[in-house]
């Protein structure tokens, strides 16, 4: 992969900008199923599956440098389970990444970005980017001792009053069929570890109902 491309939304152009890669990459990247994020002018890629079809948990950041026109990508630590067609969402009130659920999964995880200009910086003094190789860093996945109540693939999530995590519909590989149900968790904890915290399945009301819809449609 030796390049990349940008869709400016203001003048609707498509732009091939060169990838600067690190020397110490190995080229293990997502061909399908991943996920990603864009936080800050950031691009985040997590997990999928790789050009030899094989799910991978590896996570790239990918820097837009406007002076030169180029971007550069480099790896971050590694998540914690194998996830392809998972969920993603950015939670600004903690600045964590919170993925979960994917095909065949349950579990939950976050990385806290307040951890990430101390990793960049030991990696730049170490002279080398091989995220979870890092053992001095705090910027580390930590998972949630609390799964999902079903195995969801590319639900819709999304961020309601800074702490809740709504996840609604997507594809339930257990069973096989699309889900019409929404799960809700609530990160109100800085500190998150174990809790009486769960994801719980909500029912709407009729009001309730009509709150989301007018948010989607």
């Amino acid at each position: 992969m030796n390049s990349i491309f940008f869709y400016n939304s203001k003048d609707k152009i498509v732009r091939k900008i060169k990838l600067l890669k690190d020397k110490f990459i190995k080229d293990d990247y997502p061909k399908k199923y991943f996920k990603t994020l864009i936080i800050n002018n950031t691009y985040f890629i997590t997990g999928g599956k790789n050009f030899d079809n094989k799910t991978i948990n590896n996570v790239y950041q990918i820097k837009y440098i406007p002076n030169k026109n180029c971007a550069k990508i480099i790896p971050l630590p590694k998540m914690l389970y194998l996830r392809q067609n998972h969920n993603i969402v950015y939670l600004p009130y903690y600045n964590y990444i919170v993925v979960c659920g994917g095909f065949n999964l349950r579990t939950t995880e976050f990385i806290d970005l307040d951890d990430l200009p101390a990793f960049e910086k030991e990696n730049a003094d170490n002279g080398e980017h091989e995220g979870n190789k890092v053992t001095k860093s705090k910027f580390k996945w930590k998972t949630i001792d609390k799964n999902l109540n079903k195995s969801i693939c590319d639900a819709v999530i999304f961020v309601l009053n800074s702490t809740m995590i709504f996840l609604v519909g997507g594809y339930d590989n257990e069973k096989g069929l699309i889900t019409s149900e929404i799960e809700m968790f609530d990160f109100k904890e800085k500190r998150i570890g174990k809790s009486n915290k769960k994801w719980r399945i909500i029912k709407l009301n009729k009001n309730e109902f009509n709150y989301f819809k007018n948010i989607f449609m």
